[in-house]
């Protein structure tokens, strides 16, 4: 019985050559412990050396058993292989990244464009010159059986920018001719029939007249000027053909003088 039990166990209970440690499996402890009763507490040959060697792997101090796995399965060397070392992971940086450096370059094209076109010279408005000022012209004067003026002699710089009659509800209609002057200011000239004093302040921004007058090509002419909007006006003191007659607008006196000096009815 006994021998019988000693090859059972040494058949379980292997040694590995080489420099690794004994493996003992749980059953091979278990038998072990079973024979050694069995036999009244003698040691067989075949476990004293598993012993030994069990207990030369594991240490001084130390027993069979502490090679022995908390889930009953066989216990091995610790594994001393060490852990890959990788890479550590990317820390997220938020706005701190890319995306900041993307808004920061926008910021600064969108700044270097409006430096651009802040830099680029450009025309605030382009008159539109009407053509066939004098088709226009005769064509009221027959429909209002008019002699409406227009400004003669006048060098290409003056351009016509809106030529036509006026008509407002409750007023008298009137002969619009709108010119550029050289300056880029605008001037005016205002035509109607019997006009009154209240037609006369409405062309001049209802200022009151300066009192002072000035001949033009031997014709007077009353000075306007409504500062408040920067507007200067020549009112003619005698009808020009039955037309009362104003010429008005941002201009100099000068340029507004060169044009009213120049206007000639029924042409």
């Amino acid at each position: 019985m006994a021998a019988a039990s000693v090859t059972r166990t040494s058949s379980r209970a292997r040694l590995r050559s080489g420099t690794s440690a004994p493996v003992v499996e749980v059953g091979v402890l278990s038998a072990d412990m079973d024979l050694l009763g069995q036999v009244g507490g003698g040691w067989s040959p075949q476990v004293g050396r598993l012993y030994r060697d069990a207990r030369r792997w594991a240490g001084p101090g130390s027993t069979a058993y502490d090679l022995i796995g908390d889930h009953g399965g066989v216990s091995t060397a610790p594994d001393t292989t060490p852990a890959p070392s990788g890479s550590p992971a990317p820390r997220r940086r938020g706005m701190g990244g890319s995306a900041r450096s993307m808004i920061i370059s926008m910021v600064v094209l969108i700044a270097a464009c409006a430096v651009w076109v802040a830099m680029v010279p450009r025309v605030s408005t382009v008159p539109r010159s009407v053509q066939d000022v004098p088709g226009i012209a005769r064509e009221v004067s027959a429909q209002q059986k008019w002699q409406v003026a227009l400004p003669q002699g006048l060098s290409s710089d003056w351009v016509p920018t809106n030529v036509r009659l006026l008509r407002y509800d409750g007023k008298a209609p009137s002969w619009h001719a709108g010119y550029q002057a050289p300056s880029g200011k605008f001037v005016s000239l205002e035509q109607t029939k019997n006009g009154t004093d209240g037609w006369v302040k409405d062309q001049t921004g209802f200022r009151a007249e300066t009192g002072q007058q000035i001949s033009l090509a031997g014709v007077a002419w009353t000075k306007v000027e409504n500062k408040d909007n920067d507007q200067r006006s020549l009112v003619r003191v005698e009808p020009l053909a039955g037309l009362d007659t104003v010429v008005t607008g941002k201009a100099g006196w000068a340029e507004l003088q060169r044009f009213a000096g120049s206007l000639q009815a029924g042409r």
